[in-house]
Parts: structure tokens; sequence; C-alpha cells
């Protein structure tokens, strides 16, 4: 089955040479030029290319790969499996495999390849998976051997503080999991039926980790801490300047997002059953406006100050724009593969085999849908890439406030959760009234109200606390954020578990109290019960920053 078999009534008029004149190929991170037969052919990694000449993170015709070289010859590529990877204790772990282009093309043909990660202190490698014992920037390197030249890249990976939302590696993943996906499906062109289903599939499971259900509630990139993160005039008293970078952040950040809502909008109008030339045509135009945007703001090296100014703003950008847009692109790309390439995908494909041998049987791509594979591939090049720069701009940023201890990061001495001693919700101790203005004695709770939860459970809930807490694993958080951000998935869990849990946060916390350590208002008591005869109830008593209580015991009664 030769590639001419999909050459039929679809071919338009359209040279390949000049699609991949379309086709930009700036500059990787720190990519080098081929050594060996055919000398400095790999090219250095293109003009403004991050890591190559001029810095930044766009080439001046575009991005290449992680780690991409120049528009001649072989350059290496990184293929990480994701830019930003989870802590080992929180089940993080990271591959990487190589590539290569050919003539800013993604390359199909044989090479042989070796991954490094640097620095090596606590990085553990098995079967091909690292993970990592701590947080820090970390580099990926590939040496590859192509057609008897060596040409290298590198690109850089983020181990995430546990500060920071674990979502945004997810995030990661599917972005890394897109732009890896496309590279497969244009090398793959020329090559075995298999081969492009490989790559396919590949590509498709990727958009799995861009679902939308999975950043619906993605309102913050950093975890809650008790009395919050540092303002601006404590970053400063802290030996952390504000600079000009930080001011321009926001504002660049939507020009980002307008460019990569109108790239979604082009990709929505095509349909992949009948590309036309006015297609890649409308993506070569929204290539420039989103390389534009990226460039602009990757060229920023926002201080902790950005950071925290904006970090809701990225939150959004992340579940609003980014994610989206990758998936948009994958889809697109997959659905554009399985159309033009439909005998390949059937359950039995017409001539799956060369008459006479059976040999392996090839498919070919029009140059067409070559361009707009490629066009598409540089989306992601620069989402990839900018998305990974700013997630290490957060990570270093959370890493350097934990050094000079700006904020409260590590678990408090005392791992024990809140102790109701005294609770009066009516005029008698051991009931509690609905709607009754209530007070709680007792200790262990956290000063800012805004980290006391009380869960009150009414039928049934001697079988549901226990399990439910023990089996959300709270004991194994290690950090602050950590625990705060389990200990709230817990309440989310009981509530799901027991209809009537009515979650309530406290209202004022007085230290030392009264009637003991601390006076905890809790205010009106919620509606645990809807009759006036005594209902059992159980009132869990949680700290978000160690965890919870003991539960305390009362009769509930309207």
């Amino acid at each position: 089955m030769k590639s001419n078999r999909l050459w039929g009534a679809r071919l338009v008029a359209f040279s390949f040479m000049a699609l991949t004149g379309l086709v930009a190929c700036g500059g990787g991170e720190g990519g080098s030029g081929g050594s060996g037969a055919s000398g400095g052919s790999g090219g250095q990694a293109g003009a403004g290319g991050e890591g190559g000449a001029g810095g930044g993170m766009g080439g001046a015709g575009g991005m290449g790969g992680a780690g991409g070289g120049g528009m001649s010859g072989f350059a290496a590529v990184v293929l990480p499996s994701s830019r930003a990877v989870l802590e080992a204790d929180n089940g993080g772990a990271l591959s990487a495999s190589c590539g290569v282009q050919k003539d800013g093309m993604a390359y199909g043909g044989s090479f042989t390849s070796k991954v490094t990660v640097s620095p090596q202190d606590g990085v553990v490698e098995s079967g091909g998976k690292y993970t990592f014992a701590e947080a820090g920037i970390f580099t990926v390197g590939c040496e590859v051997v192509v057609d008897g030249q060596t040409v290298t890249a590198e690109a850089r990976v983020s181990v995430l503080n546990e500060a920071i939302a674990p979502r945004l590696a997810k995030a990661g993943a599917g972005l890394a999991g897109v732009h890896n996906g496309v590279h497969a499906v244009i090398a793959a062109h020329g090559g075995s039926d298999q081969a492009l289903k490989d790559a396919v599939v590949a590509l498709d499971a990727s958009l799995v980790d861009l679902d939308p259900l999975h950043y619906a509630d993605l309102n913050d990139v950093l975890r809650k801490i008790p009395g919050d993160y540092p303002t601006t005039a404590e970053l400063t008293a802290a030996g952390v300047a504000k600079s000009p970078d930080d001011d321009s952040l926001a504002a660049d950040m939507e020009i980002l997002g307008a460019a990569l809502a109108d790239l979604r909008a082009t990709i929505a109008a095509i349909d992949p059953g009948a590309p036309k030339a006015g297609d890649e045509a409308a993506l070569v135009m929204k290539t420039a406006a989103v390389e534009a945007a990226v460039e602009k703001l990757s060229a920023l090296e926002p201080t902790a100050h950005g950071v925290i100014e904006n970090r809701t703003k990225f939150a959004a950008l992340v579940r609003d724009e980014i994610a989206p847009t990758g998936r948009s692109v994958g889809q697109l790309v997959s659905a554009l593969a399985k159309a033009e390439a439909a005998p390949v995908f059937m359950a039995k494909a017409p001539e799956s085999a060369e008459k006479g041998g059976g040999a392996t049987s090839h498919f070919g791509f029009l140059s067409l849908t070559l361009g707009m594979f490629n066009q598409n591939l540089l989306h992601m090049q620069m989402i990839d890439k900018m998305y990974g720069k700013y997630i290490e701009a957060i990570d270093k940023s959370i890493n350097n406030l934990i050094l000079i201890q700006a904020i409260d990061y590590l678990l408090p001495p005392n791992p024990e959760g809140p102790v109701i001693e005294m609770m009066y919700a009516s005029s008698s101790l051991g009931f509690s009234k609905v709607g009754y203005d209530t007070w709680v004695h007792g200790h262990g709770f956290n000063s800012d109200p805004n980290f006391n939860i009380f869960i009150i459970i009414g039928e049934g809930w001697q079988t549901i606390v226990e399990s439910v807490f023990t089996a959300c694993g709270v004991g194994e958080a290690n950090t602050l954020p950590e625990m705060v951000d389990t200990v709230e998935q817990c309440i989310n869990d009981v509530t799901e578990a027991a209809q009537n849990s009515l979650p309530t946060n406290s209202m004022q916390v007085i230290e030392p109290g009264l009637l003991a350590e601390q006076d905890i208002h809790m205010g009106p008591f919620p509606e645990a019960c809807s009759s006036a005869i005594p209902l059992a109830i159980g009132v869990i008593p949680v700290n978000l920053a160690t965890g919870r209580g003991p539960v305390y015991k009362s009769n509930c009664i309207k």
C-alpha cells in the first residue's frame, strides 16, 4: 500500500516546499549544531531562541521544539512527559525521549539517543522513569546520533513545590502529551501504518489530562496556607524587590489569552474531512499572533511579587485558555490524521499488505495536511515552552520564600487536631439547638478563623467519620500546604458521604479564652436536625493546618 493511494481528488496545488517555508524553526533550549560527517549542519538555535543566541523564548521565525535546532540539517528535540512534575512522595514521575527534526520537520528515520537528567541529587531512575525527592529545576538532555552526526538539546523541567497546585502538573502532562503526539504523527509520515496508529493513539490519550472537568474549579495556582502569602510590603521587608516585569505581567497574560482564544476559534472553523488551503493560511496568521504574545510574556522575569499578585489570573489562563487550546490542537491533528488516512484506521483496511509479500504498508499525508500539522506543532511548542517557563518562575519564587522563611511551609510541631472541651449550643450543655448562637471552648484550633471548620454529622455519623478520614491519608502530608489541601479534600469526601453533614467555618477565635485556652465563636448552629426529638450528632473540629480532632458528641433539637 503506497502513499499514492491517499493522493486522489483531495489533492491540492500546494507545494510541499512552499509549506515548509511557512513552518518556523526557531531555537530550542540549548540545542547544538550537528557534528561528525556533516559538520555543523544541525545549526545553532535560531536567532533569539531560548538558550541560544539572543535569549528569550522564540526565534525570529517561530519556535522549534524543546531543544530543537535550526532550519537546515538535523536537530535534536527533547520530548519530556511534562514540564511540571510532582515530587516522588506525591506520586510524581517523569519520562523523556528524544526526537529529531530534519530541515525543521519532525523526522521519522532511524537514530540512536541517550537521555540525561541533571542535577542528579535526589533523582532515581527506574525503567525509564525519573522520580525526584525534592522540588527544584532540572535539566533534561538529549544526545542524538543520526546519519553520522551527533546533535544535542536540553529542556528544563520544574519539580513542583507542594505549595503549588498539583493540577498544574496535570496540565503540563497534557500539553507535553499533545506536543509529543503531534511530533510523532508528523514523524510517522511515509512510515508504517502501525507507526501512525500508535502516534494517534498516544495523542488521543494525552487529551484526557486536558479535560475541562479537571480544571473547572482551578482558581489559584497556590495552595492555601494560614495567614496567606506575603503582601507587597512583607515581601519588600523580606528583601524581595519588585521589578517592572511584575507590573507588566497581568496585561501580557491578557494578550496571550486573547491570542489563544482566537486560535481556538480558527481551529473550530476547520473541517478535518475537507481542509482547504485557506485553513492552513489562517493557522499561519494565528501562529504569528500567538508567537508574539508568547515572546512578550516569556521575556518577563517576574519576582514573587508578580507571581503572588497574578496567581489567580494565571490559574484562569490555564483553566480557560491554555488547557482548552492544547486540547483543541490535539483534537484537530487527530481528526485530520484519521480523515486523510482513513483506511489505516479501519478495523480491516483494504490492500493491507503489498501484493505477493505481505510487507509492511506505508502511507503519506497530503502536503496541505503536513503544513497544517506543522503549524499546530509550532503552536504546541510555543505554548508548552511558555507554560514550562512560567511554572519555573512560580517554583523558584515559592522555593525562595521558603528559604527566607517568608511563608509558613513546614508542618507545625503539634500534629494533633483541635479538641472541643465544651460546646454551648443551647441553654443546656449537651444539647445543640438549631439557630442558637454557639461558642466552642477547647484547644488546638487555628488562630486564623478561616482555617477552622466544624463538620456536623447527624444520623449514622459513627460509621462515617473514621473510615473517611482514615482513607484520605491526612497523616501522609509532610508540608503545611499539602496538609491544608488534603484536609479540605477530606471534608469534601465527608460531605459527599453524609448528606446531612454541614461544614461551617468558625467566625472568631479568642486567645486566651475565658473557659479554655481558646474560645471559638461558631455562630448560629446549623440545621443538623429537623425535629424536637433529640438526635445524636457528632461534631468534628478541623484545623486545616493540623487535621481533624476527636468527635464531640451532642444531641440536636430543632
